[in-house]
């Protein structure tokens, strides 16, 4: 075990993580190094907005799916840092120290603020939280890092008080074995360049400066849109997606793309992202814009970008996840050019080919 740096460079403000603990390339691809699982900047309300449109569209809560699916990651990740002799005596010895670790670095992902409220070996453990990015996922990562400790899994109690959220965790048995087998794989891989520019002072990221991080809420921004993002593994979205599709076949998916393509679509026609926009009279730019966002918040690089009249077709090279990746670009095209669209993909030697069409 290893714990992560929880400082922030005063130089260019990125916190130590990126310079530390994880490992990038030319593509903005973010890995961590102790496990290689890529990291995304969601917009915080992107996946309960996603979820909240699926639950309209299918009629029944996901809630509990998008909790399961996300502490499964959470856990896995935490028992992939916790291998080897020190981290069994972390857990044997020192189980509140990892969780004391999760508690210093939330504000460094965004995810809000959290403090250990009462701890017992083997629990009952509560923490309080708050300015959470999103408060049944937070809990599942509270939850996912208790089972990798414990080796057991645990029920969740959640109540809302007048400074947050308290998050109560008991130990029950041992894992279900209803989830097993349909999980994500965690791992990801660096297809770009190993050379970007960094930090003369810490060697973090250049194109990460782009976020604000305000340790005292426990947020990120962007600078330019303001809006609130939280670095956090994009597992919880591939498990989510696992399970809709295992129980729904593969219509599922192209539910959840148009899903998030119209949150999308709703957000640019918003005006949400009109700050970067350079020269609205030029499409071709327009777009190059728009879906810059694609990289600056790791999801992929778009490598190629190619407008017409009706149509929009974008490779995107080391792809995070293939379904919020055709809803943007299907959302901005439908968004730029004010007509309905579809999407066809391709996908070959780490490369996505997106085209979206009118219709």
């Amino acid at each position: 075990m290893r714990p992560l740096h929880t400082g922030t460079c005063e130089v260019c403000g990125v916190p130590s993580v990126w310079a530390k603990d994880s490992v990038l390339d030319c593509d903005n691809t973010s890995l961590q190094k102790m496990l290689p699982m890529r990291g995304v900047f969601y917009e915080a309300q992107e996946v309960a907005g996603f979820v909240d449109r699926m639950e309209s569209v299918l009629g029944v809560s996901l809630q509990d799916l998008i909790f399961t699916a996300h502490k499964r990651a959470i856990r896995r990740f935490f028992e992939g840092t916790l291998k080897g002799i020190t981290g069994r005596v972390a857990r044997l010895a020192v189980p509140r120290m990892i969780y004391e670790q999760q508690s210093r670095v939330a504000p460094v992902f965004g995810v809000g603020l959290m403090r250990i409220e009462n701890y017992g070996r083997g629990g009952p453990y509560s923490v309080v939280a708050s300015n959470t990015w999103n408060e049944r996922l937070l809990a599942g990562e509270v939850a996912g890092a208790f089972e990798a400790v414990q080796g057991v899994e645990c029920e969740v109690e959640s109540e809302r008080m007048e400074d947050g959220l308290r998050i109560v965790l008991r130990a029950t048995g041992r894992e279900r074995e209803e989830y097993s087998g349909r999980l994500a794989p965690l791992t990801g891989t660096l297809i770009g360049d190993l050379a970007y520019p960094r930090c003369h002072a810490c060697g973090a990221p250049i194109s990460f400066r782009v976020f604000r991080w305000d340790r005292s809420l426990g947020e990120i921004r962007e600078r330019d849109t303001g809006i609130r993002v939280a670095h956090m593994t994009i597992a919880c979205f591939d498990s989510l997606l696992v399970e809709l599709v295992g129980e729904l076949g593969d219509e599922a998916r192209d539910m959840a793309v148009r899903q998030h393509a119209d949150q999308v679509r709703d957000s640019v026609s918003a005006g949400d992202y009109d700050s970067l926009v350079t020269e609205p009279s030029d499409r071709e730019r327009t777009y190059f814009d728009h879906l810059s966002l694609i990289r600056r918040r790791c999801f992929g690089n778009p490598l190629y970008i190619d407008s017409r009249p009706g149509e929009l077709k974008v490779h995107i090279r080391n792809p995070a996840n293939d379904v919020m990746l055709t809803g943007r670009v299907l959302g901005t095209f439908e968004a730029v050019e004010g007509l309905p669209g579809r999407a066809e993909t391709h996908r070959s030697d780490g490369m996505l080919e997106v085209i979206a069409t009118s219709v």
